[in-house]
C-alpha cells in the first residue's frame, strides 16, 4: 500500500529498483486513500502502467485479483 509519507519513494527509487528484477514482470501499487490501483507491467523491456479502480487485474504470473476483493472491508 502507498502511504503520503513513502508514495514519492516507492514510485520513485523503489519502483526503478523492482523494475531491474529480471523475472518481475508485475509490480503493483495500491492506494491507501482511495479505491485505485496502479499496474506497472514489463512488456520485452519496456514498463508500462495501467490504472485500476474497478474490474479484476490479470497478472503475468497466471492468477487474478479482483479490485473489490482488494478493498473489501473484512469487517463490514
Amino acid at each position: 500500500m502507498l502511504s503520503l509519507s513513502t508514495e514519492a519513494y516507492d514510485r520513485g527509487d523503489k519502483l526503478a529498483n523492482y523494475q531491474q528484477i529480471p523475472s518481475l514482470d508485475d509490480v503493483l501499487l495500491v492506494h491507501h486513500d482511495e479505491r485505485k490501483i496502479a499496474v506497472w507491467r514489463r512488456t520485452g523491456q519496456i514498463w508500462s502502467a495501467t490504472e485500476h479502480v474497478d474490474g479484476v487485474i490479470s497478472l503475468a504470473l497466471g492468477c487474478e485479483l479482483s479490485v473489490a476483493a482488494i478493498y473489501r472491508d473484512p469487517l463490514a
